[in-house]
């Protein structure tokens, strides 16, 4: 039984990105896109969302979805590409495919290595952020590092995923250092705990 009909559209959307993306090497899907013109429209709609996100006006788009489409390459701003949609290209888009993976076993452990030295160094800045401001709230909006950011809300995205059950980068080993450093897995409940807290202090 779908509880949320919404969030079960939604995904089912994001499923297609991916789909478009494995076929393509990108996300970028035109504006006209006669094969799928419902993703092409969903496309659209969540850069708009994003724009009303990063001005404070309403919309639907959660960090969630914002780490969801950050990890998968998503581009927030329209970019000009040139759609291939001949057979022959996409034949050789599905040849390609097949060829990439199997490049990408045969070059799994170094790949592994890099990522989790890349994981590490984005700890460190998440580090250093705490050390300056005294906690890791990084800002998305009017933030000095967007791209600090966008680590953390992926990483709130990979604790949901890792606590479901499903696949994820993230370990039981990071979840403790982030831990170690007052994490902030739900950015929403921390803000909603810090004004509960100073209604308190109102009140006394």
């Amino acid at each position: 039984f779908v509880w949320d009909a919404n969030e079960a559209v939604w995904m089912g959307r994001f499923k297609e990105l991916l789909d478009f993306k494995s076929c393509n090497g990108h996300c970028d899907v035109p504006r006209r896109y006669p094969p799928n013109q419902k993703l092409a429209k969903w496309v659209k709609v969540q850069r708009e969302q994003y724009r009303q996100y990063t001005t404070d006006r309403p919309n639907y788009l959660t960090e969630h979805r914002i780490g969801m489409l950050q990890s998968a390459g998503f581009n927030f701003v329209e970019q000009k590409t040139s759609l291939r949609t001949n057979k022959k290209q996409s034949v050789d888009s599905l040849k390609s495919i097949s060829k990439n993976k199997h490049r990408s076993a045969s070059t799994k452990n170094s790949t592994d290595g890099n990522k989790k030295r890349s994981w590490e160094s984005w700890f460190q800045k998440l580090v250093d952020f705490r050390e300056k401001h005294g906690h890791c709230l990084v800002p998305l909006k009017d933030g000095q590092d967007p791209a600090l950011s966008y680590w953390v809300i992926r990483t709130r995205g990979l604790y949901k995923r890792y606590n479901l059950g499903k696949p994820s980068t993230m370990t039981a080993e990071r979840i403790d250092k982030l831990n170690s450093i007052d994490f902030v897995w739900d950015a929403n409940e921390a803000v909603w705990m810090g004004r509960f807290k100073e209604l308190l202090d109102f009140k006394s």
